[in-house]
C-alpha cells in the first residue's frame, strides 16, 4: 500500500511538470503575449515658417495610437526554468516586457487645422506622411514615461502566478531577462 502511495505521488509530480511545460511551450508558440494596452491621444502640428518664403503654412492633426506591451514568448528560453514538483516550486525567467506594437489607424486621424497663407502651397500627401510618421516616433519615444512596459510586467507577473498555482504551484518566483 505504502508503494502505491509513494508511485502515485511521484506520477503526480511527473505530470505537473509536464503539464507545466505544456502550457508554457503553448504560450511560446503562441508568440507574443500581450498583458497591457493604451490607448493614447496625440496632437501633431508643424508650423512650417521660413523666412525666405512669403506666407506660412501650419496644419494640426489629433489622432489615437493604440499600444500593446508584454512579453514575446517566442525568445522564452525553457532552459531557464527551473521547476521543483516535489516541493511546488517554480522559477520561471520570461523574456522582459517591451513595447509590442503601436497602431494609429488611418480612420482614426484627423485633420484638425490647416492653414495656408501668402505664395505658399498646402501641405503634400507625402509632407502628411511624414508629419504622421513623426509622430508615432514622438508616441514611442515617450513610452518609458507613459509606465506601459512597467504595466506589461505587473500584469505578467499576476498572470503567470495565477497560471502556476492553478497548475498547484506554491512557491512561485518569477524573473525576466535583462534587454
Amino acid at each position: 500500500m505504502l508503494l502505491l502511495a509513494a508511485l502515485s505521488a511521484v506520477s503526480c509530480r511527473g505530470r505537473l511538470h509536464k503539464t507545466t511545460e505544456g502550457a508554457l511551450q503553448e504560450l511560446s508558440a503562441a508568440g507574443e503575449l500581450v498583458t497591457c494596452e493604451y490607448t493614447v491621444s496625440k496632437v501633431i502640428k508643424a508650423d512650417d515658417m521660413v523666412p525666405w518664403k512669403i506666407g506660412e503654412r501650419k496644419i494640426l492633426f489629433s489622432c489615437n495610437a493604440y499600444l500593446k506591451a508584454g512579453i514575446d514568448m517566442a525568445a522564452y528560453q525553457p532552459d531557464k526554468t527551473v521547476i521543483d514538483p516535489e516541493h511546488k516550486s517554480i522559477i520561471l525567467v520570461l523574456p522582459a516586457p517591451k513595447l509590442l506594437s503601436v497602431n494609429i489607424p488611418v480612420e482614426e486621424i484627423r485633420q484638425v487645422y490647416s492653414h495656408v497663407t501668402g505664395l505658399r502651397t498646402d501641405f503634400s500627401a507625402e509632407e502628411r506622411s511624414r508629419l504622421l510618421q513623426q509622430g508615432e516616433e514622438a508616441i514611442r519615444l515617450d513610452v518609458p514615461k507613459m509606465g506601459i512596459v512597467r504595466d506589461a510586467r505587473q500584469n505578467a507577473v499576476a498572470f503567470f502566478e495565477s497560471l502556476l498555482r492553478r497548475l498547484g504551484y506554491e512557491d512561485i518566483n518569477i524573473y525576466f531577462d535583462l534587454l
